[in-house]
Formats: C-alpha cells, sequence, structure tokens
C-alpha cells in the first residue's frame, strides 16, 4: 500500500474539486512580535498548491497547535485580521503572506511573541471545511 501523502495526489490531480484539490506541504510558518500589552505583529507565510484544473477560491482560518503551556493563543490570533479570502489558478502554486498588526486587548491567554512552524488552518467553502 502507497503512502497516503502518494497516494492522494493523483485523486487530487484527476478526480478532485474545490478544496479537496488544494495541497499544503506542511511547511508553514507565522511569527509574532511584541509591540506592547495590547499589540502584536503577526505574519504568516505557507504555500498552497491547486491541483485541480479549475481555479478555487475559499477563506482560510488558522488553528493553534496547543503545544505551549496552559494552551496559549498563538497562530490563532491571526484570525483576528480575518477572514483571508484566498483564490488560487487552476494548476498552480500560490505563496500566501499575511501580516497583520492585531489588537490584543480582549484576548486571553495569548502569547507575547514567538514563532511556531508546521501551523494547521481550514480551508473553507461555504460549507464544506478542510483541515490541513
Amino acid at each position: 500500500m502507497l503512502p497516503y501523502f502518494l497516494s492522494f495526489y493523483p485523486y487530487q490531480e484527476t478526480l478532485a474539486s474545490g478544496i479537496t484539490a488544494i495541497s499544503y506541504d506542511g511547511n508553514g510558518t507565522c511569527s509574532f512580535q511584541y509591540v506592547n500589552e495590547d499589540l502584536s505583529n503577526g505574519e504568516c507565510n505557507l504555500m498552497l498548491h491547486n491541483r485541480s484544473n479549475e481555479a478555487v477560491s475559499f477563506e482560510l482560518e488558522f488553528l493553534d497547535s496547543y503545544f505551549l503551556e496552559n494552551e496559549v493563543r498563538m497562530e490563532s490570533l491571526m484570525n483576528l485580521g480575518g477572514p483571508y479570502s484566498i483564490s488560487i489558478e487552476a494548476k498552480s502554486k500560490k505563496s500566501i503572506h499575511l501580516k497583520e498588526l492585531l489588537n490584543l486587548i480582549d484576548v486571553p491567554k495569548h502569547t507575547a511573541g514567538g514563532t511556531s512552524m508546521n501551523i494547521h488552518f481550514k480551508l473553507i467553502d461555504g460549507e464544506i471545511v478542510r483541515i490541513l
């Protein structure tokens, strides 16, 4: 039996449509820089690949990894600047770069700063949701 990632790409390139045709290499990063008690600069970078023969549009929402002690919010802080509407042309890769000044006044348990790798997020297309 082929590993999951090897068997999924042919499906994406031949049968998949919409957000099921989007692949992610898992190498995304987010960094947060302390500005003051209530503000942080957030920046995330990731590469997505539309493997279908049609353009795909969706919203992107970040998910926390919760590897931090006491479930401190980190990656999901970027959702304060969202929703992020993304479109990717057929059979193409797109580098996603998002940068936001985040107002943290009403956000409990948030990070003061740092970097995370291998970020996770949701792709949302109407009622269809896919977690990567």
